[in-house]
């Protein structure tokens, strides 16, 4: 077997033990090394030339994200930060900056309740080891509408990769689409509604952390919270979020299939999209929207990150249009007559 090379840096001693402890239970990786703080990192990042790095943001000497721009800069390798519900902001400028993804520790002490996050862990270093290139740097530009009479219902679908994707998407905008859009990006509670804030920030539309019956209105983008699954109901002509909490179970959450199966009921004005990610969420729930009389897009290979749940729905033969992650909004301007 070809074992990957991985190394931790983390300035705890007891974080970097654990972690190490629970990616070498896999016989498919190797810590190659473990590094304090970022100087040390940088050092060794050079020296061994890892497949995969783990990160923390806070460390003496040389923080988290001046050493993810010298690795973006000297030595592009998948990173994945390891961080602490605290520094959720911080998590959304690491993936700005190159990082593929994050797992949140569940304290920011130096407790065995670490162990909890052994198999988010594992699969997302899987995950992050598929990745084909770097996403690109986006654009900012915000204005914000809001408008009623729901014609169309954009649905979009993403994991490992997504907050830079559905960021590219929306920045793309300088005015927001007329039409709801409804994400389900797989990401735990605490960050989807800070996600929610930058994506208001730096976009046109207004975006919101959904909550429990609120109304959908054109303009508007509603992100699934963390730890919950998102879907769509009406009454009396009008369109509201249902939110159903997450069962221990659960494999993906936000759930991508929950929500798109919430909209077979109006697959005629939906268009789905699968982004980037790893594994097979959506698929299901796409297929029954495409017996409905829904719309469906994935990512092409050329731009996802982890070709995964693109790859599941375009193997399933119901995929009507297949773009580069650039393309996505400029062909739903066109869908949209705008």
């Amino acid at each position: 077997m070809n074992t990957k090379k991985i190394l931790i840096i983390d300035d705890s001693p007891f974080t970097r033990k654990i972690i190490k402890e629970m990616i070498e239970e896999s016989p498919e990786f190797e810590v190659i090394d473990t590094a304090s703080n970022g100087l040390e990192g940088l050092k060794k990042v050079l020296k061994h030339k890892p497949d995969l790095i783990t990160l923390d943001l806070e460390m003496p000497e040389m923080d988290g994200f001046t050493l993810l721009r010298f690795i973006m800069a000297q030595q592009p390798t998948p990173v994945i930060i390891v961080s602490s519900l605290s520094s959720s902001e911080d998590v959304f400028k690491a993936l700005e900056l190159g990082a593929i993804d994050f797992v949140t520790k569940p304290s920011s002490k130096a407790t065995y309740q670490l162990l909890e996050i052994k198999r988010d862990l594992l699969f997302k270093i899987r995950a992050a080891l598929m990745i084909k290139k770097e996403p690109e740097k986006l654009k900012e530009e915000p204005l914000k509408k809001p408008s009623m009479s729901i014609d169309k219902i954009i649905a979009i679908g993403a994991s490992t990769g997504g907050p830079q994707a559905i960021q590219k998407i929306l920045t793309y905008f300088k005015e927001p689409l007329d039409v709801p859009i409804l994400i389900a990006q797989h990401m735990p509670e605490g960050f989807t509604k800070v996600f929610a804030e930058r994506l208001n920030r730096i976009s046109p539309f207004n975006v919101y952390e959904a909550t429990e019956g609120m109304l959908i209105e054109n303009k508007n983008v509603y992100i699934s919270p963390g730890g919950y699954h998102m879907s769509v109901i009406k009454k009396e002509a009008k369109f509201y979020i249902k939110l159903v909490k997450k069962k221990d179970s659960d494999i993906y959450v936000p759930s991508v299939n929950h929500l798109f199966n919430s909209l077979v009921p109006y697959a005629e004005r939906t268009i789905a999209i699968i982004l980037t990610g790893m594994g097979s969420d959506g698929k299901e729930g796409a297929i029954k929207l495409k017996e409905a009389g829904a719309e469906i897009w994935a990512e092409s290979q050329d731009t996802a990150i982890i070709f995964g749940m693109p790859k599941e729905v375009i193997s399933a033969g119901i995929v009507d249009h297949i773009y580069p992650l650039n393309d996505i909004p400029i062909f739903l301007e066109k869908k949209l007559n705008l």
